[in-house]
């Protein structure tokens, strides 16, 4: 009687704990498919985790994220994905259909397998685009990651996986949660480059707005508008002598933009300092002897009345904003850093310096 109705009970608890093992077992056989398949494929996740860094981007950099390097970074991303290696543990069942898989890595060090190459690299530019310096550090580093590579401790990190109907799925927070563990610091080659050409940015468009009225760079460095940017520009630089007859004065600005906008001065690719934000850079310019021009020929000149005075100072202005005088190309190291920012107005600072090197008045 009771082997009657024990035969059945028995099967069924050997089933259960059959299809149980089964689901448990494909729940870690399924976690270990998708991590094979990722690095041999790559994952949409990638994707997701660099425009999550890219829109965070603003906080660090003033140059947006090129398109260009999106392919190219998550080239470099599964690279350093191909390093790890992945110990898939036996799954456990949370709940109904609900597994925790814990899977065991060493995570790539970026820092430490990459940060000399990376320091040496930057040191060194060749270039002002982002675009192809990025790149070319990339490549490089690729190359490091394949044969030198270093890694965190061993950690373990539990994914969960879940079961619908026969299929597994993980979700894509999940993944998320994971790479960031995996690649943390990923970003590092990309801000190495770009904390630089920032810097260099930053240089060109202040002088490109202090001379030549551009704004639009400037504005975005300095959390201004345009027209604030541009009110900054006019401020102070414009205002006529005050013995100058008013008939002059829109002639007086007129001619002095001109004089200004046709100043001459490349920025050097910066080099970076010891400190939060401190940089060293090398201006090369050839003076724009305008101003000065003016000043000795009115100087060498007789007049009789203010009038004629201001119509002779203006006409010489115009005389040299139509055609240029230039003295000798010369350079000049200049530094970034927070002291000279604060002090980019003062008489002795290094910016003003700058300024009447590029543009001297006496």
């Amino acid at each position: 009687m009771y082997k009657k109705y024990l035969l059945p009970l028995i099967l069924s608890v050997l089933c259960l704990t059959l299809f149980t093992g089964c689901s448990k077992a494909g729940a870690d056989q399924y976690v270990g498919k998708e991590l094979a398949d990722i690095k041999e494929n790559g994952a949409k996740e990638f994707s997701q985790l660099l425009e999550e860094e890219i829109a965070e981007n603003p906080e660090n950099f003033t140059l947006e994220f090129p398109e260009e390097l999106k392919n190219i970074y998550l080239a470099f991303l599964q690279e350093a994905f191909n390093t790890m290696e992945f110990e898939v543990q036996e799954a456990k069942e949370t709940k109904d259909n609900t597994y925790s898989v814990n899977v065991s890595f060493a995570p790539i060090n970026f820092a430490a397998t990459l940060e000399d190459s990376d320091e040496a690299y930057a040191s060194s530019l060749s270039s002002v685009d982002l675009v192809s310096e990025v790149t070319a550090l990339l490549k490089k580093d690729e190359k490091i990651l394949e044969t030198e590579p270093e890694f965190d401790r061993e950690i373990t990190t539990a994914i969960t996986v879940t079961k619908k109907e026969e299929d597994f799925q993980i979700s894509s927070e999940e993944w998320k949660l994971f790479f960031n563990q995996a690649l943390q610091g990923y970003m590092q080659p990309y801000n190495k480059i770009c904390e630089l050409l920032d810097a260099y940015d930053f240089m060109q468009a202040y002088l490109d707005a202090c001379f030549k009225g551009e704004v639009t760079q400037f504005a975005k460095h300095t959390d201004r508008t345009e027209e604030e940017a541009l009110a900054w520009y006019e401020t102070d630089v414009f205002d006529p002598p005050a013995d100058l007859s008013s008939a002059y004065v829109d002639r007086y600005v007129a001619a002095s933009k001109a004089i200004m906008k046709q100043c001459q001065y490349t920025v050097g690719i910066p080099k970076k300092d010891d400190g939060l934000y401190s940089f060293t850079f090398n201006i090369t310019y050839t003076p724009n002897l305008g101003f000065q021009k003016t000043m000795e020929d009115m100087e060498n000149g007789t007049f009789y009345s203010m009038e004629a005075v201001s119509k002779g100072f203006v006409e010489t202005l115009e005389k040299y904003a139509a055609s240029p005088a230039y003295g000798e190309e010369a350079s000049m190291p200049v530094s970034l850093n927070l002291t000279n920012m604060l002090n980019s107005s003062q008489d002795d600072g290094e910016f003003q310096k700058l300024g009447s090197a590029i543009l001297p008045t006496e």
